[in-house]
């Protein structure tokens, strides 16, 4: 009859030890930098996506010069994330010496998304256009639940809006283009010759002029010559 207080006693000692430790809170010196530019913490990211982001990644490197990489927690654990976003950007050492990475952060539970730019692409126009990209691409794909849509869409925007790469083109139809040149020759259109303009041909009309009226007088000349 005694062991039931006992039990009850030893299970709330049980459940104010569990609150009184603390939960360990995301670190920027825990997060190693992923090989692919995406880091996932969350298990929502499919593979194909992850594959689809290190392709565009790497688009990105080999046209710009430039890095670009995401991360997706579940919490933050009440930290900023404009300044954590910031920090983990430079401990990742994104885009090299001259700083030409962008950063996408997602924190599901606390519903927070930063998207940093490196000091290499930090101007009024690139965060103008990141603004956007979160505005209007991020936000309402986070809002539906495709987190594997929006990071995707999100980087090919960034990619061409930020890093001013060439468009990245769908997996599918970079095969059919590849297939299309293996199966017959591209087909190259005539280049259209345009005059050139400027100063350099303003004496052309003039020296035409001038060897009419030289030929005119030749004639005019010799006709003079037989009549008399």
């Amino acid at each position: 009859m005694r062991s039931a207080p006992l039990r009850r006693t030893f299970a709330s000692l049980l459940v104010l030890a569990a609150i009184a430790v603390p939960v360990q809170a995301i670190e920027v010196s825990d997060l190693a930098r992923p090989s692919g530019g995406l880091l996932d913490r969350t298990g929502r990211v499919n593979h194909e996506s992850t594959a689809e982001f290190r392709r565009i990644a790497e688009h990105v490197r080999r046209e710009t010069g430039g890095e670009i990489a995401a991360i997706v927690v579940a919490s933050l654990e009440g930290k900023d994330p404009s300044r954590f976003a910031r920090e983990l950007s430079e401990a990742w050492h994104l885009g090299g010496n001259d700083a030409k990475g962008l950063l996408l952060l997602v924190s599901l539970q606390d519903r927070q998304i930063e998207l940093t730019l490196g000091r290499g692409l930090d101007d009024l126009e690139r965060r103008e256009r990141a603004a956007q990209i979160v505005q209007d691409t991020l936000a309402p794909r986070l809002r539906a639940g495709d987190v594997d849509g929006a990071l995707i869409a999100a980087a090919r925007e960034s990619a061409t809006r930020i890093f001013y790469a060439v468009e990245v083109i769908e997996p599918e139809a970079e095969e059919a283009i590849a297939a299309g040149s293996a199966s017959e020759p591209a087909s190259v259109p005539p280049r259209k010759w345009v005059p050139p303009t400027g100063r350099s041909l303003a004496w052309v009309p003039y020296a035409i002029g001038l060897a009419i009226l030289l030929i005119g007088l030749a004639i005019y000349g010799s006709m003079r010559s037989e009549k008399s």
